[in-house]
């Protein structure tokens, strides 16, 4: 398949493992350049090898919480200085753990919905 996204940067959140990783293939192997961002830097480099064996591209692997003050504005400057403009975000950082419904306290809800709108609310 052709997107029509070579030369184009894409950065994708929660990229070590899961659908993040998954994304993050699919776009290098469309001829993307891709920063990877993670908390855990040995599952990060672990996912940037694996998507170098398939793809031939840039990869760019960014160790960082998102979920704290100031770390989403230094990883797209790190991104943006290193592969250029980012035409493409795929925000997949971990919310809340997955649990069912019906075992599931007011904790994580509140602290999910928190996060959103203190990021939403911003300048």
């Amino acid at each position: 398949m052709d997107l029509k996204i070579a030369d184009k940067v894409a950065l994708v959140t929660g990229a070590s493992s899961g659908l993040g990783l998954a994304i993050a293939r699919e776009l290098a192997c469309e001829g993307a350049s891709v920063a990877i961002v993670a908390r855990r830097k040995p599952e990060l480099d672990a996912a940037a090898s694996e998507i170098l064996k398939v793809a031939r591209t840039r990869v760019l692997p960014i160790a960082a919480d998102v979920s704290k003050e100031g770390e989403a504005d230094r990883v797209a400057r790190f991104a943006e200085e290193s592969l250029g403009p980012i035409d493409i975000l795929v925000a997949n950082a971990g919310g809340p753990s997955s649990t069912l419904f019906e075992s599931t306290s007011h904790e994580p809800y509140v602290a999910a919905l928190y996060l959103y709108l203190l990021r939403s609310t911003r300048p």
